[in-house]
């Protein structure tokens, strides 16, 4: 009895979705290695091929708890000791992969049961003691996303988006009736303009779109005179663009590109008006206004998009997050930028960077080692007993994958 009323506390644990009692946990990790040794001499080479997967050991009971301990000893409900026990060690047994829910790790995806034991007594009816191995299986693709941090990146694209059209409509005014800001609203709107064009210019589409991207480019560059003078159809125009992108870019990774296209626009070209006249400050405003909702809104918009690349390496995952902390930064450096947009940002930052953090433990890494003249495809075999890494090999290390020899780049897989 004392266990089952402990154990009521305990953290809870599950595996496909069959919940039963965690009691401790170990990890096995560390760094795969290739040992060579040398010919009469005591010295070894112990080559470094990258980080190891986790492997997770969970002790554990599968036993009735709380409700279903006084529903069953009254007699009040069918479910039994043995009911329980049959659907977990069903899961335990089940092929494939599935998620697994830790209370140290989290969410945990793609993982395989290798190995468990389960513990049952004469004395200690309705316990099972429970020893399970799990690990991670990712040889055929990248673990399944986590559809809550997706969306919770979505949601904040979402709230930035509309923050920004709501600041547009607020406070860009191309105010006729003051010298010279007419002229300049009409040239910053036309800016936009030029840059939604070569931003979208090459990016391949997918082909049931192409007329709808085409028609909203020509669309904003024939209405600039329009939209200069009509803030709440700007701000519409602005949002579409950067709506119509998530949905008619070919790849995620060509949409990741095309959002970087709009990366600090206006913030290195724009020249702050100092005359402290109320066509400056108008002016200066519609410029900051207009600034800060493009970046804001490619940012947001990278942020999903790098939720949904195929990474290769971890050197890539790297790469997008220092361009993401670069534009993050340039953001917070200028002029204008309110605390709404602001907070929005940081909290789809804060869940895509756990995204990726989560991709990075799935993810090859590029590392070196030291060979003799070798091609890329006996290297391929020599490191994954295949020839199927042979062109990434040869891509890693400048196309040259016929005659490669000194230090070489590969994949830690």
């Amino acid at each position: 009895m004392a266990i089952i009323e402990r154990a009521a506390f305990m953290a809870p644990i599950s595996y496909r979705d069959v919940e039963f009692i965690f009691v401790d946990s170990s990890v096995l990790g560390g760094r795969k290695v290739a040992i060579k040794k040398f010919v009469n001499t005591d010295r070894q080479l112990v080559e470094d091929l990258g980080l190891e997967q986790r492997s997770y050991n969970v002790t554990g009971y599968v036993t009735l708890v709380g409700d279903e301990y006084k529903e069953n000893a009254l007699g009040t409900t069918s479910t039994s000791y043995l009911d329980k026990r049959d659907r977990l060690v069903e899961a335990l047994e089940a092929p494939g992969t599935g998620k697994l829910v830790h209370p140290m790790y989290g969410v945990l995806y793609e993982m395989a049961v290798t190995s468990y034991t389960l513990n049952e007594s004469v004395t200690s009816v309705g316990i099972g003691r429970l020893d399970i191995t799990f690990e991670i299986s990712n040889a055929d693709g990248l673990p399944e996303a986590d559809e809550t941090t997706i969306s919770e990146i979505s949601s904040a694209n979402d709230a930035v988006l509309e923050t920004s059209r709501s600041r547009i409509e607020e406070f860009f005014d191309s105010k006729p009736e003051l010298l010279g800001v007419y002229n300049k609203a009409k040239e910053k709107v036309q800016q936009v303009a030029d840059k939604v064009s070569s931003a979208l210019e090459f990016a391949e589409r997918v082909t049931d779109e192409i007329d709808k991207v085409g028609l909203m480019v020509s669309e904003f560059q024939s209405d600039v005179i329009a939209l200069a003078t009509a803030p709440q159809d700007l701000a519409q125009s602005i949002t579409n663009v950067f709506q119509t992108i998530n949905g008619t870019i070919a790849t995620v990774s060509a949409t990741f590109d095309v959002y970087q296209e709009f990366f600090e626009f206006g913030f290195l070209t724009d020249i702050e008006l100092r005359f402290d006249t109320a066509a400056n400050h108008q002016s200066n405003l519609n410029n900051n206004t207009l600034n800060n909702a493009i970046n804001a809104n490619a940012l947001s918009g990278a942020y999903l998009a790098a939720s949904g690349k195929d990474y290769k390496t971890v050197r890539e995952i790297d790469a997008d997050i220092d361009i993401l902390e670069n534009q993050l930064d340039a953001i917070r450096n200028a002029s204008g930028i309110d605390a709404s947009t602001l907070t929005s940002l940081l909290n789809a930052r804060e869940s895509t960077l756990r995204l990726l953090d989560q991709r990075k433990q799935q993810t090859n890494t590029v590392i070196e080692v030291e060979t003799n003249i070798i091609s890329a495809r006996a290297l391929s075999y020599q490191y994954y007993g295949t020839d199927e890494e042979a062109d990434d090999i040869a891509k890693l290390n400048s196309g040259n994958g016929i005659a490669m020899e000194g230090t070489v780049e590969v994949f830690s897989q």
